[in-house]
């Protein structure tokens, strides 16, 4: 163990040494002294000087310029993380603010991204240095930082807006870095960067499918329940032409809502607290799912793959999309059936009041942070680099989930399909034989049925007409006793 612990630490000096005497070997600067003095209270173009090579003139400003570049990153003595970006735009009529990153400490097949919220320390002209929150520097003689993005607010002016009813609320910036920070026998630090491929987004929708769950009422109360399950997706194209996608990391908030309405006026909106989501999704994930009672019917079972191409989830059997989304959808690549929430609606009536309640959960800020995926025979596995989106969630869905009905009449129409428009002879018969079967079997049920569905219903009829034959009678019996009394008193 310790000719192993030497060995490492003579591998750690060697690539300082190298870092040191050759800083844009591998794509970046080598900037030790950051190590050093860089602290939440020290000025970014302080901390940036500390390397005698670096050089403001390479960096101008420009109003027309709003990009955000991360030009060097540095940890300081109490283990925190520091990022300092170049950031052209020198105007102040838009707000470009840095707002979160995204970081994975492992590299290649390890990438694990997650989002770390920024906070602005100290900026000078075109420079920012920003604290990345609750990050803590791991005590590795060697470590990375492969950072695929970072995010902004969404301003409509410069990010364009949407017309499929979703809402942008962060805009990704490419980053496409990866870090790495070495420590010696001595504790100096030294910095490297090599630029890295990412996945670019280019289109997006976030939406979901309503599944009805159950209905229970109370006649003592006057009250009923209404519960489905809302299965969430993304759809969504990239730079890639992706011929099979076996991974994907996603990011979302969600947040519980209850709404209460008295006599169709809003009275009460309560929000639960807002928690963030990290989900891994592979192409053999599915979801099953038992759905409520649909009238005489039992329940009835669905199922989807978490990873659909486009076309299967347009062409799922049990799910109408609307033609808009549909249309929006069709011109994507793949689908992301990431999540699945409750939502119920109550009423509830007395003498004087009706109360109607809304129980849902908003999934909000959805972004994809990897994927893993063949391309022209090679498999790539690499960061995204797509905005924080958020779609319409307060509405009945993109689409209706077709009902048990709706389900028998498909698969009867499939039965009939391929048993009548097959080539295969045999199966053509066994159609026939099964039409006449079923044809002598409803002439049957008709004949033995019909004097019992009589008798019901003649029994059916004289129950309901009885009350009015009894008052009928009653009127009857009061006229003739008057025309009596007539006759008696002449």
């Amino acid at each position: 163990m310790l000719i192993v612990r030497r060995f490492a630490l003579i591998l750690s000096a060697a690539l300082v040494l190298i870092l040191s005497i050759s800083p844009y070997l591998l794509g970046g600067g080598a900037f030790s002294a950051l190590a050093e003095e860089a602290s939440k209270y020290s000025d970014v173009l302080e901390d940036l000087q500390a390397d005698e090579s670096f050089d403001t003139s390479e960096y101008p400003a420009g109003n027309n310029d709003k990009s955000l570049t991360v030009i060097q990153i540095a940890e300081s003595s109490d283990g925190e993380l520091f990022v300092y970006v170049y950031q052209p735009y020198s105007g102040s009529y838009y707000d470009l603010t840095a707002t979160s990153i995204n970081i994975s400490t492992g590299i290649n097949d390890t990438l694990n991204y997650v989002n770390y919220s920024l906070t602005l320390l100290s900026s000078s002209g075109v420079f920012r240095k920003y604290l990345v929150n609750g990050f803590t520097v791991k005590e590795d003689d060697v470590r990375y930082y492969n950072i695929s993005s970072m995010y902004r607010n969404y301003i409509e002016e410069i990010d364009g807006s949407t017309d499929d009813g979703n809402i942008i609320t962060q805009t990704a910036c490419t980053v496409a870095q990866q870090w790495a920070a070495a420590t010696d026998e001595d504790g100096n630090v030294a910095y490297s960067m090599i630029e890295t491929n990412v996945v670019l987004i280019t289109n997006k929708h976030v939406g979901y499918i309503r599944y009805w769950s159950g209905f229970s009422s109370s006649y003592v109360t006057i009250s009923s329940t209404s519960s489905y399950i809302d299965s969430h997706y993304i759809a969504f194209s990239t730079d890639y032409d992706i011929d099979d996608l076996y991974e994907a990391d996603v990011y979302f908030v969600t947040q519980t809502c209850k709404k209460v309405k008295t006599n169709g006026y809003d009275k009460e909106t309560t929000y639960g607290d807002e928690i963030e989501h990290y989900l891994s999704l592979s192409y053999s994930d599915s979801v099953e799912y038992t759905s409520g009672y649909f009238g005489l019917f039992k329940k009835y079972k669905y199922s989807w793959d978490r990873i659909q191409t486009a076309e299967e989830f347009i062409n799922d059997d049990y799910v109408s999309l609307d033609s808009d989304v549909e249309e929006t959808i069709s011109s994507m690549q793949y689908v992301l059936r990431f999540y699945e929430t409750t939502f119920s609606y109550s009423i509830r009536e007395t003498d004087w009041t009706q109360t109607e309640t809304t129980e849902s959960t908003a999934v909000t800020d959805v972004t994809i942070l990897r994927l893993k995926f063949l391309s022209d025979g090679t498999v790539y596995n690499l960061g995204v680099v797509d905005n924080m989106q958020t779609g319409t969630y307060d509405g009945t869905g993109s689409g209706s989930v077709i009902g048990t009905w709706e389900n028998i009449l498909n698969e009867i129409k499939n039965l009939w399909n391929t048993l009548f428009n097959s080539d295969n002879s045999l199966l053509e018969t066994l159609g026939w034989v099964i039409l006449i079967v079923l044809v002598c079997l409803l002439v049957w049920a008709l004949i033995t049925l019909f004097p019992i569905v009589k008798a019901i219903l003649t029994i059916i009829i004289k129950v309901i007409c009885a009350p009015f034959k009894a008052i009928n009678k009653l009127f009857k019996n009061r006229k003739k006793n008057k025309q009596k009394n007539a006759a008696n008193t002449e």
